[in-house]
């Protein structure tokens, strides 16, 4: 397993899983709908960050409180912070443009990518496509993003 995060981009490979996101501005708003890979990419990354001390990006979901989200986005400041179903979690806290205004990055997994009104160039939808492996001939499965604009 092998993960590489910065500014622009987010790398990881977890089995036969290749996760390599080009990320654009603050907010990148991830849509698209169930089935596309979103909660599995969110899945295998929180595997990453438990299981191999993976630091510099924090996973949230809808399991989460609104006041629990609020206390953790403060707590793990500059951060990259994924939340998976975003577009439920952050309607529940009230005010989700406060909320992300703290010190992070963000990638947003929602239904809509227009959700609120991140810029059109940070609006963008996982794309899996399926490779052969070079040297064994497995079958592996590379995730990138497709931006809107």
């Amino acid at each position: 397993m092998r993960a590489s995060i910065t500014k622009t981009r987010l790398t990881f490979e977890y089995g036969k899983f290749l996760f390599d996101l080009e990320l654009r501005g603050k907010i990148i708003s991830v849509g698209g709908d169930s089935g596309t890979g979103k909660t599995l990419m969110f899945n295998k990354l929180l595997d990453m960050i438990k299981n191999y001390n993976l630091t510099g990006v924090s996973c949230f979901n809808a399991s989460l409180k609104p006041d629990d989200l609020r206390y953790l986005i403060f707590k793990n400041r500059n951060e990259l912070v994924i939340i998976d179903n975003a577009d439920l979690l952050l309607l529940d806290s009230g005010d989700p443009g406060n909320l992300l205004k703290f010190n992070n990055r963000y990638i947003l997994y929602t239904r809509n990518p227009q959700f609120y009104g991140i810029p059109d160039n940070c609006q963008a939808r996982l794309v899996c496509k399926e490779l052969k492996n070079p040297k064994t001939g497995e079958k592996i499965y590379k995730f990138t993003l497709s931006y809107l604009w």
